[in-house]
């Protein structure tokens, strides 16, 4: 996630995130940070294990759910950017 990456070295100056890291690195750094609110961390978590189920499933995989899914991931994206958009 670019905006961890950014918020690492340029407002909390501790360049822990590099853009090597899996995903739960980021998560776990960001809730560190407390960059989101519990709450938003823990919709960020389950959405994660949710689009983690499906994409094991592709074939079995409704055209809703992946919808649904596209709609999640480019909404938590904008939102994460507007967040970090608040630090600048």
């Amino acid at each position: 996630m670019e905006c961890a990456r950014y918020y690492s070295s340029y407002i909390a100056k501790d360049y822990e995130i590099t853009g090597n890291e899996k995903p739960v690195q980021i998560r776990e750094y960001l809730d560190k940070k407390n960059y989101f609110s519990e709450d938003e961390s823990n919709i960020i978590r389950y959405y994660y294990k949710y689009i983690s189920n499906i994409a094991s499933h592709p074939k079995i995989a409704l055209q809703e759910q992946a919808d649904f899914s596209r709609v999640m991931s480019v909404n938590t994206m904008l939102y994460a950017l507007n967040r970090l958009e608040k630090f600048i």
